[in-house]
């Protein structure tokens, strides 16, 4: 059975974007995670190949056995 352990979705914000206290650009995000799985998870988040963005807050999630999390992510601009 091929079928997907987990899956996600990603909104973006309505806002086009925001300046942060430490005077980068940045965008919110929400996430959408489902622990499609009969064991709880934990999923790690991270930018591949982006280097002049980084994620802001937590970048591990726990979720229990099909559980569904709406996740908000902020990526801001290092540049």
């Amino acid at each position: 059975d091929a079928r997907p352990l987990a899956s996600l979705d990603v909104t973006r914000d309505r806002g086009l974007f925001r300046e942060n206290a430490a005077g980068q650009i940045e965008n919110i995000y929400t996430l959408k995670v489902i622990n499609k799985t009969q064991q709880p998870q934990r999923y790690r988040l991270q930018l591949d190949d982006a280097p002049e963005f980084r994620l802001q807050g937590e970048h591990t999630l726990s979720l229990k056995p099909g559980e569904i999390l709406d996740f908000p992510v902020s990526v801001a601009s290092t540049a």
